[in-house]
């Protein structure tokens, strides 16, 4: 029995780690969630039908094993408007490709201007977006990623 996948969507983060070398995405971003993660990669308690996704202000929607360089480059509605059509193939490709039982997004307001929701109108999966303040949100984050932890 294949096992349901799922997954998350976070926005990138202002705080990265400045090394020259390019490194996977989710070792570069340094911001809250993305030390969640780690966290939870590190003590084994990430699922392993968990794919994870970045919208980045610079290059758009990424794997987070996708090798990057440091950047400093805020998304703005401008750039989220730029980014849009690119960033809703990319997950219109991704979700034809995988039907995942549930996608969780943590991203800001301006991030999510980058998405277009419509996309979501004939997917099976259920969505839930973060809500309240940050540190809310990584709560419902960790609560989420423990929650479904392979069985």
């Amino acid at each position: 029995m294949a096992l349901d996948r799922r997954l998350l969507i976070l926005s990138c983060s202002r705080r990265k780690r400045p090394d020259a070398d390019l490194m996977p995405a989710l070792e570069r971003y340094d911001g809250g969630g993305f030390r969640v993660l780690r966290k939870l990669q590190r003590t084994n308690k990430l699922p392993t039908s968990l794919d994870v996704m970045i919208l980045s202000a610079q290059y758009g929607l990424i794997s987070a094993a996708t090798s990057i360089a440091w950047y400093d480059q805020k998304m703005t509605p401008q750039r989220a408007s730029e980014l849009r059509e690119d960033v809703s193939q990319r997950l219109r490709d991704r979700l034809a490709e995988t039907p995942y039982t549930e996608i969780f997004m943590l991203l800001g307001e301006t991030y999510r201007e980058a998405l277009d929701i419509a996309i979501f109108t004939d997917v099976k999966s259920r969505i839930i977006f973060s809500q309240g303040g940050i540190g809310q949100q990584l709560r419902q984050l960790k609560n989420w990623l423990v929650s479904t932890k392979d069985e």
